[in-house]
């Protein structure tokens, strides 16, 4: 673990950290700073993955043990164990946010905003780029799209028990003792609903994956088209990006049942996760003709390409699943 603590620092992590991401979490930031793992390349990159998968088979060596030695019990609860690796990628991430939340007690909003920016910059991150270790490594019940999530909340929550709470209750214990009403019970009834608005975004986010994400960004339907006509042939194809990168987070999804023993349920998990993905992007394209459909009828050039782009992102997916 220790020659694995040094290589993520030489890899550069954790990223710095800015207060000022707190002042927007509606929308993704461009500009934020890529994870250190998603740029990694070379023998760097190379030594990262055999460490990953290094720790990913010492843990189910030690999943199998411990499996060995509580025979006959419940094993779904006992064996279960966060991932080490996105564990050490969360603490080392969480110590550096704490030199922002720790100024910021009194005001508990910008330390919920913070947390759930991290989380959601780096997300897609863990699900593309550690993913395909983790199947690789033969971890079965794992996703790094929810370790990490769970990970970045159960530290929180840690902070909050250590850190925060104690300075509430005893506010609240000087409130009793004088028998004068401040402003700790209203402090702590916000900090409640703090923590249930920050449980409800981190609840969408997990159920979001980056494929749906990629969709609904309008840049990745942006490629131009030459006129309006639609093109046949999948070398042809002047589809939009979004397409090319809706095939490779698709693949990179059906790739994760390669570890599932059974041909039979790799088929079903393929029809389970699969198919409502697909089902969403086609959904998006209906979408965008529909928007597009009262604007045609002036032949406007925008809502022309608009459709084009989209029919010819369909038939483009349609033609490489057919393949």
């Amino acid at each position: 673990m220790a020659d694995h603590r040094s290589l993520l620092v030489s890899l550069g992590c954790p990223p710095s950290i800015s207060s000022s991401s707190t002042l927007d979490t509606d929308t993704k930031d461009s500009a934020a700073v890529p994870h250190p793992l998603f740029t990694m390349q070379g023998e760097l990159k190379r030594q990262y993955c055999e460490s990953f998968l290094a720790l990913c088979s010492l843990q189910e060596l030690q999943r199998q043990r411990k499996s060995r030695q509580l025979e006959g019990h419940n094993l779904e609860v006992a064996l279960y164990q966060p991932l080490w690796t996105i564990e050490e990628l969360v603490n080392s991430l969480f110590i550096v946010s704490q030199r922002h939340i720790s100024k910021w007690v009194d005001k508990p909003e910008f330390i919920f905003s913070l947390i759930y920016k991290i989380t959601r910059d780096y997300v897609d991150t863990m699900d593309e780029l550690l993913q395909p270790l983790v199947d690789e490594a033969m971890l079965s019940g794992y996703s790094c799209r929810e370790e990490w999530i769970s990970a970045m909340v159960s530290s929180l929550s840690t902070y909050l028990a250590k850190e925060i709470f104690p300075l509430y209750v005893g506010q609240l214990d000087e409130d009793i003792a004088s028998g004068i009403q401040s402003q700790a019970r209203i402090s702590w009834l916000r900090l409640i609903d703090l923590m249930i608005a920050f449980d409800k975004r981190v609840q969408s986010l997990i159920a979001q994956s980056g494929i749906l994400l990629e969709v609904e960004d309008e840049r990745n339907w942006s490629m131009d088209v030459q006129g309006a006509a639609v093109l046949f042939g999948a070398e042809e194809y002047k589809s939009p990006a979004i397409a090319g990168a809706f095939l490779d987070r698709l693949s990179s999804l059906i790739d994760r049942c390669r570890c599932i023993p059974r041909i039979s349920l790799r088929s079903r998990f393929v029809r389970v996760a699969g198919a409502p993905v697909i089902q969403k992007f086609l959904d998006s394209v209906c979408l965008r003709c529909q928007e597009a459909e009262g604007l045609t009828a002036s032949t406007d050039d925008a809502a022309l390409i608009k459709v084009a782009r989209s029919v010819n992102a369909a038939r483009y997916l349609e033609t490489v699943l057919q393949e």
